[in-house]
């Protein structure tokens, strides 16, 4: 009899788990849905404690706690019972106030199925149901999950806002259409935010969060109000990089490891210096300081000179007003952390250069014939020999090709030809390897290297051209993107002063077009900003497609902009 009590016991225990239902028969698709709610949805004076939401299906408990929230902001607490949950209110609600209970869209039953939209319950605490609402549209590849972030500005100075420390008046979650609604609002001023909230904390936490601004405030007037778009930004990197770690791999070559990974362009050897641990002997400027090929997090520093045997040394990088070294955000190195110490190495080097990245492999077709060719070694070339032996020619032309050739930094190589390459056209690139000789006297062990390519043929392609119908609107210049529908494939051009733009060599196929006004003028979107705040870019998508065949000239397209 106690065996059969404790037998039974346990079966009990497992039944307040999440159930599951019999295995077998075909999988479960059906999305899970609220069938029922206590109190009715528009409810006026409403004076209870506890809301009950019963679901079609049994539910992913913790998936759906995590997904509701009720606007304004009250405390809540939760219990379950089979289907239901039933959410208690830990202090009193606010008189004469419209609440929303909003379930957003990331919640799923125990088979894992999400719903199709988001559900929401209205009620009110006094005699009106306050019946404004904001709707709109966020943009992004995948914007399920997403927040949209309200804050009343009526009786506020709206740019002391801050929604990285204070949350939203208003918060309601975006589903996969990416279409959202905020019901229950009273007439007046709202600015609107879209957060992927990643911690589902109520705030925007830069760094982690994706983040977009509307593109004005919204005026609920009568409870009607203006559709809102808004895109959805990346996430913002903000930390400055940070020298963590310096090592000697031979008597002339310093790696230095940093916290993010480092802009190629944003490097200069004059910020670099190194000086024995007693602060007495300074080396010479290093002669080049490169991105090691393999890790963008590291860079290599050619010395000089031998370093001293077995003597501690310190790295120093410090910026200067012309001169920054910077993460790929654009975020200058941290002037506390901009140090390292390190044991010299006496080790001979042994380091033979080699040719680390092609601009793509050889015998490749459809290259661009605008594009120019990049070369990456894997350590600092001496630049003096190894221009004079680069060649480019079409195959079968004797004549080469007049380039241009810049240095990137010590060790990336950019061949830049005068003149577009012949289209659809075989080309030889050709580098005498022997002449290639690092900074620390070693060499290349090949004699010659050659790279074939063919261009594409873009006499098959279309074009598309028109005009923007109201360029005046704009404080700055229109720019135009075409999207194709078939990948993820992006042109871009500026539109002219009286609002013409035009788009050659378009590759057949479908493509749609979205235009933002670039009021900053760095021809890329920009999403706004939390704090201190700006608004975002105004952009304007249209839907209908653009069909380009081969050869044929789409032309006349007027974009209407109010």
């Amino acid at each position: 009899m106690k065996i059969y009590k404790k037998i039974l016991f346990l079966l009990m225990l497992s039944a307040c788990a999440n159930p599951l239902p019999p295995s077998g028969g075909p999988p479960d698709t059906t999305p899970p849905e609220v069938i029922y709610t206590e109190p009715a949805n528009g409810i006026a004076n409403w004076q209870g404690k506890t809301i009950l939401l019963k679901f079609s299906k049994y539910m992913n408990k913790m998936s759906v706690i995590e997904n509701l929230s009720i606007s304004p902001v009250a405390k809540m607490k939760y219990s379950w019972s089979g289907k239901e949950i039933e959410i208690e209110f830990e202090e009193p609600l606010d008189t004469n106030t419209t609440y929303a209970l909003v379930l957003g869209t990331d919640y799923t039953d125990i088979r894992n199925n999400k719903p199709q939209q988001s559900f929401s319950l209205i009620f009110s605490t006094g005699p009106y149901i306050d019946s404004g609402s904001i709707s709109g549209k966020l943009y992004d590849v995948k914007p399920e999950g997403a927040f949209i972030f309200a804050y009343k500005l009526n009786n506020k100075i709206p740019d002391t806002i801050n929604p990285k420390t204070t949350e939203p008046d208003y918060r309601v979650q975006v589903g996969s259409s990416g279409n959202f609604k905020i019901p229950a609002l009273k007439d007046g001023k709202y600015r609107i935010f879209a957060v992927l909230d990643k911690f589902k904390d109520g705030i925007y936490n830069e760094g982690i969060d994706r983040f977009g601004s509307a593109v004005f405030d919204v005026d609920v007037l009568n409870s009607r109000s203006p559709a809102v778009l808004i895109k959805l930004g990346p996430t913002i990197d903000s930390q400055r990089p940070m020298l963590y770690e310096a090592e000697a791999v031979s008597s002339q070559r310093v790696i230095a490891y940093f916290s993010e990974p480092i802009d190629t362009l944003s490097l200069n050897k004059s910020l670099f210096s190194i000086t024995d641990s007693s602060g007495m002997k300074k080396e010479e400027e290093p002669k080049a300081v490169y991105l090691k090929p393999d890790d963008s997090k590291a860079i290599e520093i050619i010395l000089a000179n031998n370093l001293d045997n077995q003597k501690k040394y310190k790295l120093l990088i410090e910026n200067t007003m012309d001169y920054k070294i910077r993460d790929t955000a654009g975020n200058p190195l941290n002037d506390s952390a901009n140090f390292a110490y390190f044991i010299a190495n006496n080790d001979k080097e042994n380091l033979l250069p080699s040719l680390y990245k092609l601009p793509f492999r050889d015998s490749s077709n459809n290259i661009n014939p605008a594009m120019s060719l990049k070369i990456i070694f894997n350590t600092a070339i001496e630049n003096t020999e190894i221009e004079k032996n680069i060649v480019l020619r079409q195959i079968n032309e004797e004549k080469s090709i007049q380039c241009e050739i810049l240095w990137q930094s010590s060790n990336i190589l950019e061949i830049i030809p005068k003149q577009k390459l012949k289209q659809d056209a075989w080309h030889r690139l050709v580098i005498k390897i022997d002449s290639v000789k690092s900074l620390l006297g070693t060499y290349l062990k090949d004699s010659t290297y050659i790279l074939n390519f063919k261009t594409a043929d873009y006499r098959n392609y279309g074009a598309v051209s028109g005009r923007i119908s109201n360029p005046s609107s704009c404080d700055g210049n229109y720019v135009v993107m075409l999207k194709s529908k078939r990948g993820k494939e992006e042109l871009k051009t500026m539109a002219s002063a009286d609002g013409l733009w035009n788009f050659d060599e378009v590759e057949p196929g479908e493509w749609t077009i979205q235009v933002f006004c670039d009021e900053n003028g760095d021809q890329n979107y920009g999403y706004g900003n939390a704090f201190p705040f700006r608004f975002a870019e105004k952009f304007y998508i249209f839907e209908n497609t653009i069909i380009v065949k081969p050869r044929w000239k789409v032309e006349g397209v007027v974009l209407n902009i109010e």
